[in-house]
């Protein structure tokens, strides 16, 4: 059977007359275009499918075009609110959301400032406390500076200053004597000559000391002294005066005391002898060579042999007077000793 015809209606259906409406179907519209087109089934189909791959490649090239373009950006239009139509938020206290916190961060600020101190401190005491240990350290290990005294050539137990300017010759000696006996069974008491009475009055020089005893040395042997001298008493069971001279030239110095042995049992003799020891000798006393502690000497003996003075060169640079041997000896030995200490 034509399935066309199955679909048709009948001539009564159709009628003008008839109470039902003609109803468009699918069917009917091909019947339709069979009649007026004359085409096929087959060639109304082909057409649909035509139609309908057009219709999928269009979509596709739509969705293409969708992907690869981006689509613009809708304009967005706000229409301004009236203030009086706006909200206004309830006030809040602001010591209520901030007033907690903020005390914490300044508790936070105000250690973290205590902090900061603090560590400075302890670095500065550090500091401090490592330089005042590097200074004792370091005194400790520095050699002690000596001081030298001008006119003091060996160690001495006591000293005592006496201010020239008072005395004459005869007083000065008479002094000197006086204080040896004072002068106790052993060690070095030095006289410090000075030119007045105070403490740091200057010292009295060699070419004065001679002046002072009138002395009349010869010119070339006191422009051979330096003006450095030490004067003192030697202690033991016969105290002993002694005269150290530093020399500026060993070569005018020996010499000059050759020449100036004839008249220094007058000059220096009072200084060192008794005034009987001085009185006994007789005019024709010579002084004589003799050799103590590897040192060339010049020694004067009275008419019984006992020394009464002596002088000698310790080395180029000092001359020793005084009045007896064993006392030379010991000068030497001390000269010897603080010439090792230094």
């Amino acid at each position: 059977m034509d399935p066309l015809k199955e679909y048709s209606l009948s001539p009564e259906e159709t009628s003008p007359g008839s109470p039902l409406k003609q109803i468009r179907t699918y069917q009917g519209d091909v019947a339709e275009a069979l009649g007026k087109q004359n085409e096929s089934v087959s060639s109304i189909q082909r057409k649909e499918v035509l139609r309908e791959e057009r219709s999928n490649l269009e979509q596709k090239q739509k969705e293409a075009e969708m992907v690869s373009v981006p689509p613009a950006p809708k304009e967005i239009f706000t229409t301004p609110v009236p203030l009086e139509n706006t909200y206004a938020a309830p006030s809040v206290p602001l010591a209520k959301y901030s007033s907690a916190p903020r005390i914490d961060r300044e508790k936070k600020d105000h250690s973290g400032i205590m902090l900061f101190i603090g560590t400075v401190l302890l670095l500065l005491l550090g500091g401090a406390g490592s330089w005042f240990a590097y200074r004792e350290y370091k005194d400790k290990l520095a050699t002690p500076a000596v001081v030298v005294v001008p006119n003091k050539f060996l160690a001495t137990n006591s000293l005592i200053d006496i201010d020239v300017l008072k005395f004459n010759r005869e007083s000065f000696i008479d002094r000197i004597v006086e204080e040896k006996s004072y002068t106790g069974s052993s060690g070095i008491k030095q006289i410090e000559l000075r030119k007045g009475g105070e403490i740091n009055s200057p010292l009295l020089e060699t070419e004065g000391f001679l002046i002072l005893l009138r002395s009349r040395a010869p010119k070339n042997l006191v422009r051979a002294f330096n003006h450095s001298f030490m004067f003192g008493v030697l202690g033991g069971e016969r105290p002993s005066t002694f005269m150290l001279v530093k020399l500026d030239s060993f070569e005018n110095a020996f010499p000059g005391m050759l020449s100036w042995e004839e008249n220094l049992l007058d000059d220096v003799l009072p200084l060192f002898a008794s005034i009987e020891t001085v009185s006994s000798l007789p005019s024709e006393s010579k002084f004589q060579d003799i050799t103590i502690q590897n040192k060339d000497a010049r020694v004067l003996r009275n008419l019984l042999g006992r020394t009464v003075l002596l002088y000698a060169f310790f080395d180029n640079n000092l001359l020793i007077i005084t009045d007896d041997e064993a006392s030379l000896r010991t000068l030497i030995n001390r000269l010897n000793a603080e010439k090792l200490s230094r």
